[in-house]
C-alpha cells in the first residue's frame, strides 16, 4: 500500500497504471552507472540488456545467494551490496 500511496493513489491497479509511464531512457544516461542485481531476484528479467546498452563506463555485479547476498534488491546481503556500490563510486572519484 505504502507504494502506490507515495504516489498520490488511492489502489493497487492505479500504481501498475502509473509505472507504465516510467521508461528508462538508456542512450540518455550520461554517468558511470553500477548495475547489480541479487541470484534469485523476480525484477531482474531486463537487467542485461540494460547493462549491455550502455554506453559509459560500468560495472556488474550479481550477488549470490551463497555468498549471503541474493534476492530482490540484493536484500540478504545489504553490507555485501554497499560495499560493491559504494567502492564503485570510490573508483569512480578517484580517476
Amino acid at each position: 500500500m505504502s507504494r502506490f500511496r507515495a504516489h498520490g493513489l488511492e489502489a493497487p491497479l492505479d500504481y501498475v497504471q502509473e509505472m507504465k509511464k516510467w521508461v528508462v531512457d538508456v542512450e540518455a544516461i550520461a554517468c558511470p552507472t553500477y548495475v547489480s542485481y541479487g541470484e534469485g531476484d523476480f525484477a531482474q528479467a531486463t537487467t542485461a540488456d540494460f547493462y549491455k546498452r550502455l554506453k559509459v563506463p560500468k560495472h556488474f555485479e550479481m550477488f549470490k545467494d551463497a555468498g549471503g547476498s541474493g534476492g530482490h534488491c540484493e536484500g540478504m546481503g545489504q553490507s555485501r551490496y554497499y560495499a560493491g556500490v559504494f567502492g564503485f563510486i570510490h573508483d569512480q572519484l578517484s580517476h
